[in-house]
This record gives structure tokens, sequence and C-alpha cells, in this order.
């Protein structure tokens, strides 16, 4: 009998797990618009690989909060794929779900200090460290989706596209190579690709000179 856990974690402590690193992220943004008055004017924006700023901008809302705002709709894309994965009939699906989260808590932990290093003492390993350990996380993430059943073939269009309202699940795994794609017959995820597309024009409109 299925026990409703997936590694240790039951539904409602998973969507907890989902909730600090947004809210870290959210808080930092908190703090940066209320000393948004204090901030230098020429912002910067780039850090080189001495840990030095090499590129500023005006400052802006725009240019001080749209990180952390692209953070958050990041981590929301992996709080609500654990969330899909928990709810899944595949167990390895299932089993992923934990490291989606441990992928969002990094993620957390990476956005929180490109936030905040404008405002201080910068060093470039408060960076590469996250980036090494989701590197990990999504080896592990990988594994899952190799050993999980292999997605009916019939239902992949123009051997890219899955779509199989059949499939309750939004994300299946690839059918060439590792990691996770879309099942395009579930509603959320043309929401979801609406978003991504938003993430992706944003920083041109709001930080267009």
């Amino acid at each position: 009998m299925e026990s409703g856990c997936t590694g240790g974690f039951e539904l409602m402590s998973l969507r907890l797990w989902t909730m600090p690193p947004m809210a870290s992220v959210l808080g930092c943004l908190v703090y940066l618009w209320s000393v948004y008055q204090q901030l230098p004017e020429r912002y910067p924006v780039h850090w080189g690989i001495s840990g030095e700023p090499d590129r500023w901008v005006a400052k802006s809302l725009a240019a001080v909060l749209l990180p952390g705002a692209i953070g958050l709709v990041v981590m929301g894309v992996m709080a609500a794929s654990a969330l899909m994965f928990e709810k899944s009939q595949h167990e390895d699906r299932r089993a992923a779900a934990p490291w989606m989260v441990g992928l969002e808590w990094t993620l957390g932990w990476l956005f929180a200090t490109i936030v905040l290093l404008p405002v201080m003492p910068s060093s470039v390993w408060m960076i590469l460290a996250p980036v090494a350990v989701i590197l990990g996380l999504a080896i592990k993430l990988s594994m899952y989706s190799s050993s999980a059943p292999a997605a009916p073939r019939e239902c992949w269009k123009l051997g890219i596209f899955y779509y199989n309202p059949e499939d309750p699940d939004l994300m299946v795994e690839k059918r060439s190579g590792l990691g996770y794609t879309l099942n395009f017959a579930h509603r959320a995820s043309w929401w979801l690709m609406g978003g991504l597309l938003v993430l992706v024009l944003a920083p041109f409109l709001l930080l267009k000179q």
C-alpha cells in the first residue's frame, strides 16, 4: 500500500519545505526596497572572476529588484515541479521530488546572494559554491529520469513534443538524453511556457536603455 510519502516527505511537509527559499529571496527584495534611497546611483549588475563589479547601470527599481523577481519565478517553477513529481503515479518521479526541493533551496541561496551582492562584500565563491551544488543535484535528478519508464512512443509529436491527455503528470522523462520535459496535454504546461516567456523578455523590456 502506498504510504503517500516521498523520501520521508509527506505532501503537506513538502509544501512547507518549498516556502523558505522563496521567503528568503522575498525578504532580500523587501530589504533593498526599504533602503532604495541609500543605494548608489551607479548600480553594479555584473561581477568579474575577481569578485569586483565590472558593469554598472543607472539605479532603478527594475535594476535593483529584477534579479530577485526572476529568482522567485524560477523557484516557483521548481516548487511546482516538486509537488507535481510528488503526486505522480510513477515511483521514480515521486522519488525525485525531494531532490527538486533541494535544487530550489540551492537556487534560493544563489539568488539571495545575487540580490545582496551590490550591498555586501562580494566574493565569487558565494556564487560558484551554489552553482556547484546545483550541478550535483541536476546530475542526481537525471539519474531518476534515466531509470523511469519510457513515455509511450506514439505520444511524441514531431519527435520532441510530448502530448498525452491520459498522463496526469505535467513533467515526463525526455525521449532521448537525461532530464525531463513537459506534457503539453496538461493545461499547466501552457501557463508555465507563458511564464518562462515573460521571464526571458522581462530583462530586455525593463532594463532597456
